[in-house]
């Protein structure tokens, strides 16, 4: 999904009618929160270009208490739905940390109002990236102030939502730094926190911190998303995975009403989900009674996402092991079942819903891509391997009326 300004629908101030904070000691805060977003940036932006794109931001009040509080809330009105990772009740721009605070609000202030706004806040991006993986979360080796692990899992999310509003920007250069110098920090910083083996009913604390149900559910997902990314760059680039299967061993994430409207009381009432190693073990090889199957009762979009994005991942290895004749039908009847399940959910699922799942709406165009991959000979997969472009992949597109019917 690419980054472009999209303003339908938005009410924006008009000169005669400035926003400002509610009380006093809201407008307050909020300025404090824009001083300390500023603070961060600045020492990443010394030299050119991003010191004169800092000063043109700063210049042109981007950093305001009133940006603060309308670029956050912009950010959950459009943005959220296609990282949906953040457990939005305990958001709070006055009270959320820094990395976070600062993506969201750049995240939101590509949807404000006027276009050179959205201008201002592209050229502070790669700023915040810098900012963003020197925090020591990122960097185990360094010797800094411990940060509690709300912090840390605060900046664990700000990376993966910043990462993903990067790779829209559809940039070559930034893909690549984004894939072979950024990806790899977050996915370590994820592995050693163990967020890859969250599960809702686990009570074998791994430390002292125990997260409430809501704020586990968040970090299922983060792990979900963050695999997401890494079979993005498996298809797109055709580059290895960074992350296994068998790994991968977090609960799928609960549908998508569920989690925008639970509150903490009921966050604990939620159904143990497989793993998606579980699932894509059921589809491949398991015994199957058809998508009615008790362990799949519970998965919405984003678990079927999940599931055929991790689908994409065995589809490459089987490629790199030279297996791929082997596991051939076994993936195609994995890619079958799925199928099924796909159009079990979508003959259930509300309207409201599918707006909750954002782009994860789209999960059959994915497993159209599966499909025309299994019809792939090994000299054309490995002639796109460590793409640093989407030809590869624009070329698959071009093939899936092959499948589409």
């Amino acid at each position: 999904m690419g980054i472009e300004p999209d303003n339908q629908g938005i009410t924006h101030a008009t000169p005669d009618e400035p926003k400002e904070p509610k009380d006093n000691i809201v407008g307050e805060t909020l300025t404090q929160r824009a001083q300390e977003v500023l603070e961060a940036l600045r020492s990443f932006a010394t030299r050119n270009p991003s010191r004169t794109h800092l000063d043109n931001a700063v210049n042109q009040n981007l950093f305001s208490a009133e940006n603060i509080l309308a670029f956050t809330h912009l950010y959950l009105q459009h943005c959220h739905r296609h990282c949906p990772i953040l457990y939005l009740p305990a958001l709070q721009a006055q009270s959320t940390t820094v990395p976070l605070l600062l993506v969201l609000f750049l995240g939101g202030s590509l949807h404000s109002y006027p276009r050179d706004t959205f201008d201002l806040a592209v050229d502070c991006f790669d700023i915040a990236e810098e900012f963003l993986f020197s925090l020591p979360v990122f960097n185990p080796g360094q010797r800094n102030s411990p940060s509690s692990e709300v912090e840390e899992h605060e900046a664990l999310k700000a990376g993966v939502i910043l990462l993903h509003l990067q790779i829209g920007r559809n940039q070559p250069g930034i893909l690549q730094r984004v894939r072979y110098q950024r990806f790899p920090m977050l996915v370590h910083a994820a592995r050693s926190r163990s967020f890859f083996c969250c599960r809702r009913h686990d009570e074998s604390p791994r430390s002292a911190w125990k997260p409430r149900a809501c704020q586990k559910e968040s970090m299922i997902r983060t792990a979900a998303f963050i695999l997401l990314l890494d079979s993005q760059f498996v298809v797109c680039l055709r580059s290895p995975p960074m992350i296994t299967i068998a790994e991968s061993k977090a609960d799928l994430p609960c549908n998508e009403l569920l989690f925008a409207n639970y509150h903490s009381s009921s966050c604990a009432n939620i159904p143990r989900s497989p793993s998606v190693p579980e699932v894509i073990d059921l589809l491949m090889n398991g015994a199957w009674d058809g998508p009615s199957h008790p362990a799949l009762n519970n998965l919405g979009v984003f678990g079927l996402f999940t599931v055929i994005a991790g689908l994409h991942v065995v589809i490459f290895s089987a490629f790199a092991s030279r297996m791929m004749q082997v596991q051939l039908p076994s993936l195609d009847r994995a890619l079958s079942r799925w199928k099924l399940l796909w159009e079990r959910l979508m003959s259930r699922i509300s309207t409201e819903e599918m707006e909750l799942a954002g782009f994860m709406n789209r999960a059959n165009e994915i497993w159209l891509i599966a499909k025309v991959l299994l019809r792939t000979d090994s000299d054309e997969f490995f002639s796109g391997i460590e793409s640093r472009s989407w030809q590869a992949f624009n070329r698959l597109l071009r093939r899936v009326g092959e499948v589409a019917d």
